[in-house]
Protein backbone atom coordinates (compact mmCIF):
# COMPACT_ATOMS: atom_id res chain seq x y z
CA UNK A 1 0.00 0.00 0.00
CA UNK A 2 1.62 3.54 -0.80
CA UNK A 3 0.65 6.32 1.16
CA UNK A 4 2.93 9.82 1.42
CA UNK A 5 3.50 11.68 4.72
CA UNK A 6 1.02 13.78 3.56
CA UNK A 7 -1.34 12.71 0.93
CA UNK A 8 -3.20 14.90 -1.17
CA UNK A 9 -6.36 17.14 -1.50
CA UNK A 10 -8.28 14.37 -3.23
CA UNK A 11 -8.22 10.20 -2.59
CA UNK A 12 -10.70 8.04 -4.43
CA UNK A 13 -13.20 6.00 -1.64
CA UNK A 14 -11.31 2.75 -3.55
CA UNK A 15 -8.43 3.80 -1.67
CA UNK A 16 -9.68 4.56 1.37
CA UNK A 17 -11.22 1.08 1.18
CA UNK A 18 -7.86 -0.43 0.12
CA UNK A 19 -6.57 1.59 3.69
CA UNK A 20 -9.23 -0.17 5.86
CA UNK A 21 -8.42 -4.09 3.82
CA UNK A 22 -4.45 -2.89 4.90
CA UNK A 23 -5.86 -2.36 8.55
CA UNK A 24 -7.77 -5.66 8.96
CA UNK A 25 -4.14 -7.53 8.17
CA UNK A 26 -2.03 -5.23 10.26
CA UNK A 27 -4.80 -5.54 13.35
CA UNK A 28 -5.14 -9.47 12.79
CA UNK A 29 -8.93 -9.13 12.48
CA UNK A 30 -11.16 -11.85 10.97
CA UNK A 31 -13.43 -11.00 7.58
CA UNK A 32 -15.19 -13.46 5.52
CA UNK A 33 -16.99 -12.88 2.60
CA UNK A 34 -20.83 -13.86 2.26
CA UNK A 35 -22.65 -15.97 -1.16
CA UNK A 36 -22.80 -12.01 -2.43
CA UNK A 37 -19.01 -11.25 -2.64
CA UNK A 38 -19.34 -8.99 0.46
CA UNK A 39 -16.71 -8.84 2.71
CA UNK A 40 -17.84 -8.57 6.47
CA UNK A 41 -15.43 -7.75 9.30
CA UNK A 42 -16.38 -9.57 12.44
CA UNK A 43 -16.07 -6.69 15.33
CA UNK A 44 -13.81 -7.41 18.09
CA UNK A 45 -15.53 -8.28 21.63
CA UNK A 46 -14.10 -5.21 23.37
CA UNK A 47 -15.48 -3.18 20.65
CA UNK A 48 -18.86 -4.31 20.37
CA UNK A 49 -20.10 -1.90 23.07
CA UNK A 50 -19.69 1.41 21.43
CA UNK A 51 -20.49 0.09 18.12
CA UNK A 52 -23.99 -0.37 19.30
CA UNK A 53 -23.18 -4.43 19.94
CA UNK A 54 -22.73 -5.28 16.70
CA UNK A 55 -20.87 -8.67 15.55
CA UNK A 56 -20.53 -7.75 12.03
CA UNK A 57 -20.12 -5.25 9.78
CA UNK A 58 -19.52 -4.47 5.93
CA UNK A 59 -15.91 -3.91 5.08
CA UNK A 60 -15.89 -0.58 3.04
CA UNK A 61 -15.82 2.99 3.21
CA UNK A 62 -19.38 3.05 1.57
CA UNK A 63 -21.08 0.53 3.81
CA UNK A 64 -24.42 1.25 4.21
CA UNK A 65 -25.67 3.97 7.10
CA UNK A 66 -27.82 1.58 9.10
CA UNK A 67 -24.76 -0.07 10.06
CA UNK A 68 -21.57 1.08 11.82
CA UNK A 69 -18.47 1.61 9.20
CA UNK A 70 -15.33 0.26 9.50
CA UNK A 71 -14.35 4.08 10.09
CA UNK A 72 -15.88 4.09 12.55
CA UNK A 73 -14.23 0.95 14.33
CA UNK A 74 -11.13 2.81 13.40
CA UNK A 75 -12.27 6.19 15.13
CA UNK A 76 -13.01 4.08 18.29
CA UNK A 77 -9.67 2.67 18.10
CA UNK A 78 -8.04 5.99 18.41
CA UNK A 79 -9.53 5.85 21.76
CA UNK A 80 -8.17 3.04 22.63
CA UNK A 81 -4.23 1.59 23.79
CA UNK A 82 -3.99 -0.11 20.53
CA UNK A 83 -1.61 -0.24 17.65
CA UNK A 84 -1.17 -1.48 14.09
CA UNK A 85 2.39 -3.16 13.51
CA UNK A 86 3.54 -2.82 10.25
CA UNK A 87 7.15 -3.38 8.06
CA UNK A 88 8.73 -1.90 5.48
CA UNK A 89 7.75 -4.68 2.43
CA UNK A 90 10.72 -4.34 0.72
CA UNK A 91 13.28 -4.01 3.80
CA UNK A 92 16.27 -7.51 4.24
CA UNK A 93 15.07 -9.60 6.57
CA UNK A 94 18.52 -11.51 7.16
CA UNK A 95 21.88 -10.78 7.52
CA UNK A 96 22.60 -13.04 4.45
CA UNK A 97 21.09 -10.58 2.35
CA UNK A 98 23.72 -7.87 3.27
CA UNK A 99 26.90 -9.63 3.07
CA UNK A 100 27.22 -9.44 0.28
CA UNK A 101 27.35 -5.98 -0.49
CA UNK A 102 29.83 -5.74 2.42
CA UNK A 103 32.57 -8.69 1.45
CA UNK A 104 32.34 -6.75 -1.96
CA UNK A 105 33.79 -3.40 -0.70
CA UNK A 106 37.17 -5.11 -0.31
CA UNK A 107 40.33 -6.33 -1.30
CA UNK A 108 42.06 -8.53 1.60
CA UNK A 109 45.62 -9.64 0.67
CA UNK A 110 46.56 -13.26 1.11
CA UNK A 111 43.05 -13.58 3.29
CA UNK A 112 39.45 -12.96 3.59
CA UNK A 113 36.90 -11.07 5.38
CA UNK A 114 34.28 -12.66 7.43
CA UNK A 115 31.30 -11.00 9.55
CA UNK A 116 32.77 -11.47 13.43
CA UNK A 117 29.13 -10.96 14.31
CA UNK A 118 25.81 -9.44 12.94
CA UNK A 119 22.33 -8.96 13.95
CA UNK A 120 19.36 -7.11 12.06
CA UNK A 121 17.64 -5.00 14.87
CA UNK A 122 13.75 -4.12 15.18
CA UNK A 123 13.61 -0.26 15.43
CA UNK A 124 10.33 1.31 15.93
CA UNK A 125 8.88 4.51 14.35
CA UNK A 126 5.28 5.41 14.74
CA UNK A 127 2.88 6.61 11.67
CA UNK A 128 -0.03 8.09 13.12
CA UNK A 129 -3.32 8.00 10.11
CA UNK A 130 -6.02 10.46 10.28
CA UNK A 131 -8.93 10.75 8.00
CA UNK A 132 -10.04 14.61 6.83
CA UNK A 133 -14.08 14.92 5.62
CA UNK A 134 -15.87 17.43 3.22
CA UNK A 135 -16.63 20.00 5.47
CA UNK A 136 -19.73 20.57 3.12
CA UNK A 137 -21.10 16.79 3.41
CA UNK A 138 -19.12 15.33 5.90
CA UNK A 139 -18.08 12.16 3.33
CA UNK A 140 -15.07 10.82 3.82
CA UNK A 141 -12.47 13.44 1.97
CA UNK A 142 -9.22 11.60 2.25
CA UNK A 143 -6.24 9.66 4.52
CA UNK A 144 -3.37 11.98 5.52
CA UNK A 145 -0.29 9.83 7.70
CA UNK A 146 2.19 11.55 10.34
CA UNK A 147 5.40 10.11 10.79
CA UNK A 148 7.72 10.32 14.10
CA UNK A 149 9.83 9.32 16.48
CA UNK A 150 9.33 7.18 19.55
CA UNK A 151 11.02 9.99 21.11
CA UNK A 152 8.37 12.93 19.37
CA UNK A 153 10.99 14.34 16.76
CA UNK A 154 9.39 14.43 13.40
CA UNK A 155 10.35 11.74 10.34
CA UNK A 156 12.11 14.23 7.69
CA UNK A 157 10.59 12.97 3.64
CA UNK A 158 14.30 12.18 2.75
CA UNK A 159 14.31 9.09 5.77
CA UNK A 160 10.79 8.00 4.34
CA UNK A 161 11.69 7.13 1.15
CA UNK A 162 14.88 6.29 1.86
CA UNK A 163 13.10 3.38 4.33
CA UNK A 164 10.63 3.11 1.59
CA UNK A 165 7.86 3.51 4.37
CA UNK A 166 5.68 4.37 1.67
CA UNK A 167 5.01 0.51 1.25
CA UNK A 168 3.85 -0.99 4.23
CA UNK A 169 3.33 -4.97 5.13
CA UNK A 170 1.82 -5.89 8.18
CA UNK A 171 3.41 -7.39 10.58
CA UNK A 172 1.21 -10.26 12.28
CA UNK A 173 4.35 -11.34 14.79
CA UNK A 174 5.45 -7.95 16.11
CA UNK A 175 8.56 -7.52 18.40
CA UNK A 176 7.81 -7.50 22.26
CA UNK A 177 7.41 -4.16 23.74
CA UNK A 178 8.51 -2.77 26.61
CA UNK A 179 5.63 -2.45 29.28
CA UNK A 180 3.91 0.48 29.55
CA UNK A 181 5.68 2.13 26.27
CA UNK A 182 2.11 1.38 24.04
CA UNK A 183 0.15 4.25 25.63
CA UNK A 184 3.12 6.63 25.36
CA UNK A 185 3.84 5.58 21.85
CA UNK A 186 0.96 6.37 20.65
CA UNK A 187 0.33 10.05 22.55
CA UNK A 188 3.48 10.50 21.06
CA UNK A 189 2.10 9.79 17.45
CA UNK A 190 -1.34 11.02 17.46
CA UNK A 191 0.40 14.71 19.11
CA UNK A 192 1.98 15.02 15.32
CA UNK A 193 -1.22 14.28 13.40
CA UNK A 194 -2.51 17.58 12.97
CA UNK A 195 0.71 18.63 11.02
CA UNK A 196 -0.28 16.31 8.60
CA UNK A 197 -2.88 19.02 7.38
CA UNK A 198 -2.95 22.30 9.98
CA UNK A 199 -5.86 24.11 8.35
CA UNK A 200 -8.40 20.80 8.06
CA UNK A 201 -10.13 19.20 10.70
CA UNK A 202 -8.63 15.56 11.70
CA UNK A 203 -10.03 12.40 12.67
CA UNK A 204 -7.61 10.16 14.06
CA UNK A 205 -7.83 6.60 13.26
CA UNK A 206 -5.23 4.30 13.63
CA UNK A 207 -1.63 4.28 15.35
CA UNK A 208 0.92 2.16 13.23
CA UNK A 209 4.17 0.82 14.64
CA UNK A 210 6.41 0.53 11.83
CA UNK A 211 9.51 -2.01 12.66
CA UNK A 212 12.47 -1.03 10.24
CA UNK A 213 15.35 -3.32 10.44
CA UNK A 214 19.26 -1.43 11.50
CA UNK A 215 22.00 -3.62 10.87
CA UNK A 216 24.96 -4.00 13.32
CA UNK A 217 28.20 -5.80 12.89
CA UNK A 218 31.99 -6.50 13.38
CA UNK A 219 33.38 -7.06 9.79
CA UNK A 220 37.08 -9.48 10.47
CA UNK A 221 39.60 -9.22 8.60
CA UNK A 222 41.86 -12.48 9.04
CA UNK A 223 45.18 -13.10 7.05
CA UNK A 224 47.30 -15.59 8.10
CA UNK A 225 47.44 -15.32 12.22
CA UNK A 226 46.27 -11.90 12.33
CA UNK A 227 43.06 -10.37 13.08
CA UNK A 228 41.12 -6.76 13.02
CA UNK A 229 38.37 -6.08 13.66
CA UNK A 230 35.61 -2.87 12.32
CA UNK A 231 32.67 -1.72 13.57
CA UNK A 232 29.73 -0.86 11.36
CA UNK A 233 26.02 0.14 11.60
CA UNK A 234 23.22 1.09 9.53
CA UNK A 235 19.78 0.97 8.31
CA UNK A 236 19.60 -2.40 6.83
CA UNK A 237 17.41 -0.93 3.54
CA UNK A 238 20.17 1.76 3.22
CA UNK A 239 22.91 -0.96 2.75
CA UNK A 240 20.55 -2.95 -0.05
CA UNK A 241 19.59 0.55 -2.23
CA UNK A 242 23.39 1.33 -1.76
CA UNK A 243 22.53 4.70 0.05
CA UNK A 244 25.39 3.47 2.46
CA UNK A 245 28.41 1.67 2.01
CA UNK A 246 30.74 -0.46 4.92
CA UNK A 247 33.48 2.35 5.91
CA UNK A 248 37.26 1.84 4.70
CA UNK A 249 39.36 -0.01 6.90
CA UNK A 250 41.71 2.43 8.57
CA UNK A 251 45.31 1.44 10.62
CA UNK A 252 44.58 1.95 14.01
CA UNK A 253 48.45 2.80 14.00
CA UNK A 254 48.54 5.34 11.16
CA UNK A 255 44.84 6.31 10.58
CA UNK A 256 45.16 5.88 6.88
CA UNK A 257 42.25 4.19 4.68
CA UNK A 258 41.39 2.25 2.02
CA UNK A 259 39.14 -0.75 0.97
CA UNK A 260 42.62 -2.49 0.40
CA UNK A 261 43.81 -4.70 3.36
CA UNK A 262 46.98 -6.19 3.83
CA UNK A 263 49.50 -7.77 6.52
CA UNK A 264 52.84 -6.70 7.69
CA UNK A 265 55.47 -8.97 8.04
CA UNK A 266 55.41 -8.48 11.36
CA UNK A 267 52.07 -9.43 11.77
CA UNK A 268 50.01 -6.48 11.71
CA UNK A 269 46.97 -5.94 9.35
CA UNK A 270 46.72 -2.04 7.96
CA UNK A 271 46.26 -0.57 4.78
CA UNK A 272 48.97 -0.47 1.62
CA UNK A 273 49.72 3.07 2.26
CA UNK A 274 50.80 2.99 5.61
CA UNK A 275 53.44 0.29 4.86
CA UNK A 276 57.19 1.11 3.31
CA UNK A 277 59.96 -1.59 2.62
CA UNK A 278 62.67 -1.66 5.43
CA UNK A 279 65.80 -1.07 2.90
CA UNK A 280 68.11 -2.74 5.49
CA UNK A 281 65.87 -6.31 5.59
CA UNK A 282 63.29 -6.11 2.68
CA UNK A 283 60.99 -6.52 5.37
CA UNK A 284 57.14 -4.94 4.80
CA UNK A 285 55.78 -2.93 7.63
CA UNK A 286 54.31 0.02 9.13
CA UNK A 287 55.95 3.67 7.76
CA UNK A 288 56.01 4.67 11.39
CA UNK A 289 58.51 1.88 12.29
CA UNK A 290 61.11 2.93 10.09
CA UNK A 291 63.49 6.27 10.17
CA UNK A 292 66.20 7.72 8.33
CA UNK A 293 69.77 6.83 8.43
CA UNK A 294 71.54 9.72 8.52
CA UNK A 295 74.54 8.44 7.30
CA UNK A 296 73.45 6.12 4.61
CA UNK A 297 70.02 7.74 4.06
CA UNK A 298 68.24 4.53 3.66
CA UNK A 299 64.78 4.07 5.73
CA UNK A 300 65.13 1.29 8.13
CA UNK A 301 63.53 -0.10 11.01
CA UNK A 302 64.38 2.32 13.87
CA UNK A 303 65.64 -0.85 16.16
CA UNK A 304 68.22 -0.88 13.39
CA UNK A 305 69.61 2.03 14.60
CA UNK A 306 71.71 3.63 17.62
CA UNK A 307 72.39 7.01 18.10
CA UNK A 308 75.73 8.42 17.82
CA UNK A 309 77.10 9.02 21.10
CA UNK A 310 79.55 12.40 19.72
CA UNK A 311 77.15 13.41 16.73
CA UNK A 312 73.52 12.54 18.15
CA UNK A 313 72.85 11.44 14.74
CA UNK A 314 70.59 8.10 14.18
CA UNK A 315 73.14 5.80 12.30
CA UNK A 316 72.25 2.20 11.12
CA UNK A 317 74.48 0.18 14.56
CA UNK A 318 75.63 -2.16 11.67
CA UNK A 319 77.60 0.89 10.49
CA UNK A 320 78.94 2.14 13.58
CA UNK A 321 82.85 1.73 13.99
CA UNK A 322 85.00 1.57 16.82
CA UNK A 323 87.44 3.89 18.31
CA UNK A 324 90.42 2.28 18.91
CA UNK A 325 91.07 4.21 21.97
CA UNK A 326 88.12 4.52 24.09
CA UNK A 327 86.63 1.36 22.44
CA UNK A 328 82.93 3.36 21.95
CA UNK A 329 81.23 2.36 18.70
CA UNK A 330 80.59 6.35 16.90
CA UNK A 331 79.64 7.12 13.72
CA UNK A 332 82.17 6.91 11.01
CA UNK A 333 82.16 10.82 10.43
CA UNK A 334 82.54 11.43 14.10
CA UNK A 335 86.24 9.59 13.50
CA UNK A 336 89.84 11.06 12.50
CA UNK A 337 92.09 7.82 11.27
CA UNK A 338 91.68 5.53 14.33
CA UNK A 339 90.55 7.44 16.87
CA UNK A 340 86.96 9.51 17.51
CA UNK A 341 86.74 12.88 17.62
CA UNK A 342 86.17 12.77 21.46
CA UNK A 343 89.36 11.31 22.25
CA UNK A 344 90.87 13.34 20.24
CA UNK A 345 89.07 16.39 22.70
CA UNK A 346 90.99 15.39 25.62
CA UNK A 347 91.56 19.04 27.68
CA UNK A 348 93.33 19.38 30.67
CA UNK A 349 90.86 19.57 33.44
CA UNK A 350 91.29 20.43 37.25
CA UNK A 351 91.08 18.23 40.31
CA UNK A 352 88.39 19.80 41.73
CA UNK A 353 86.26 19.75 38.49
CA UNK A 354 82.42 18.54 39.61
CA UNK A 355 83.33 15.89 37.10
CA UNK A 356 86.64 14.52 38.76
CA UNK A 357 84.57 14.80 41.79
CA UNK A 358 81.88 11.94 41.23
CA UNK A 359 84.52 9.70 39.59
CA UNK A 360 87.14 10.22 42.39
CA UNK A 361 83.75 8.88 44.76
CA UNK A 362 83.19 6.09 42.98
CA UNK A 363 86.48 4.98 42.09
CA UNK A 364 88.72 6.80 45.35
CA UNK A 365 92.42 4.88 43.77
CA UNK A 366 92.13 7.82 40.67
CA UNK A 367 92.88 10.26 43.16
CA UNK A 368 96.72 8.90 43.09
CA UNK A 369 97.22 10.40 39.47
CA UNK A 370 98.92 13.87 39.58
CA UNK A 371 97.19 15.30 36.37
CA UNK A 372 94.07 14.63 34.47
CA UNK A 373 92.19 15.26 31.01
CA UNK A 374 88.61 14.76 30.19
CA UNK A 375 86.12 14.45 27.43
CA UNK A 376 82.88 13.25 27.22
CA UNK A 377 80.28 12.08 24.55
CA UNK A 378 76.58 11.66 25.77
CA UNK A 379 77.27 8.13 27.50
CA UNK A 380 80.64 8.22 28.47
CA UNK A 381 83.39 10.14 30.14
CA UNK A 382 86.58 9.76 28.99
CA UNK A 383 89.74 10.62 31.29
CA UNK A 384 93.58 9.84 30.99
CA UNK A 385 95.69 10.42 33.94
CA UNK A 386 99.17 11.15 33.69
CA UNK A 387 102.31 10.41 36.28
CA UNK A 388 105.74 11.17 35.66
CA UNK A 389 106.26 7.98 32.90
CA UNK A 390 102.98 6.26 33.18
CA UNK A 391 99.57 6.92 31.88
CA UNK A 392 95.65 5.13 32.64
CA UNK A 393 92.92 5.42 30.40
CA UNK A 394 90.06 5.52 31.94
CA UNK A 395 86.02 5.36 29.94
CA UNK A 396 83.09 5.35 32.69
CA UNK A 397 79.45 5.23 31.89
CA UNK A 398 78.25 8.93 32.74
CA UNK A 399 74.89 7.93 34.33
CA UNK A 400 75.89 4.30 36.44
CA UNK A 401 79.81 6.02 36.71
CA UNK A 402 80.27 1.96 36.04
CA UNK A 403 84.26 1.12 34.61
CA UNK A 404 83.91 0.33 30.26
CA UNK A 405 87.49 0.45 29.57
CA UNK A 406 90.94 0.44 30.94
CA UNK A 407 94.14 0.83 29.38
CA UNK A 408 97.64 2.14 29.98
CA UNK A 409 100.58 3.11 28.23
CA UNK A 410 103.86 5.02 28.75
CA UNK A 411 105.05 8.58 27.12
CA UNK A 412 107.52 7.08 25.05
CA UNK A 413 104.42 4.67 23.30
CA UNK A 414 101.55 5.63 21.58
CA UNK A 415 99.44 2.60 22.36
CA UNK A 416 97.16 1.88 24.82
CA UNK A 417 97.47 -1.81 26.55
CA UNK A 418 94.05 -2.82 27.63
CA UNK A 419 93.98 -3.96 31.58
CA UNK A 420 91.96 -6.79 32.02
CA UNK A 421 88.88 -6.50 34.08
CA UNK A 422 89.77 -8.71 36.58
CA UNK A 423 92.39 -6.27 37.65
CA UNK A 424 90.76 -3.09 37.35
CA UNK A 425 90.16 -3.10 41.14
CA UNK A 426 94.09 -2.59 41.76
CA UNK A 427 93.47 1.34 39.15
CA UNK A 428 90.03 2.10 40.63
CA UNK A 429 89.70 0.84 44.30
Amino acid sequence: MNHRDATPTSQPIEEIDHFLTWCWAALGWEVASDESGVSWLRVPEPLRVDLGGCEAIPVSATASANTPSWMDILQVLGKLDRAAHAAPASQPTSVHQLTPRLFDAYTVEAGRVMLGGGTLEDLPLLRATGLVRSEESGEPLRLVHRFSTIEGQTVEPKLLASLHLDDLAPLRRPPRLPPGDLPTWLATARMHLPAAAPDERIEPLVVTIVWCKYFRCKLTFEIGDARAELPFSSWAQWLIDGDASPPPFRCRHTDRESFHVVRTDDGLITVPEATAICEQTGRRVLETSLATCELTGRRVLRDLLAACPISGQQVLASELVTCAMCGQPVSPKSMAGQQCHACRALRNVRRDDPRMAIVFGSHPKLEQWSRWRLSETATVYILRGSSFFRQLLVVVDRESLDPLRLAESTFLSRRWSPIAPELWHESLG
